[in-house]
């Protein structure tokens, strides 16, 4: 079987996908998710919606897609921060649902572009 010429073709799906993605999130984070369509995502990414629906089966599997990539960005984000934490394992997980120790704590959570996302109070502890 002759090698294909396309240097770009395993990556150019993920590169795509992404583009569309960093699309969605734009307008989501503008507007109500359920007034976006695939149109306007397809405008603001750049492409046909051809290419779009080639991509994504409907509006449904988009929003999916885009929950799921920003559910993994956050895992690893918070990964991230309590890796340093020195503690049992499970320990830190039982402190969420303690009685807070010090006045709750306003947090905010970003999209990749510092967009807030979601919003919350986390529960303080004291030194």
């Amino acid at each position: 079987m002759p090698e294909s010429n396309d240097w770009l073709g395993s990556r150019r799906t993920e590169v795509a996908v992404d583009r569309i993605l960093d699309a969605a999130e734009q307008l989501y984070t503008q507007q109500d998710q359920a007034t976006v369509g695939m149109n306007e995502i397809a405008r603001a990414a750049g492409c046909s919606r051809a290419t779009l629906y080639r991509y994504f089966e409907n509006r449904e599997a988009l929003r999916t897609a885009y929950v799921h990539r920003e559910t993994r960005r956050l895992s690893r984000a918070i990964k991230e921060r309590i890796s340093g934490i020195d503690e049992p394992p499970g320990m830190t997980a039982s402190r969420l649902f303690q009685p807070p120790r010090t006045p709750p704590q306003w947090v905010s959570i970003n999209s990749r572009s510092g967009t807030p996302i979601a919003s919350s109070t986390v529960q303080g502890r004291s030194t």
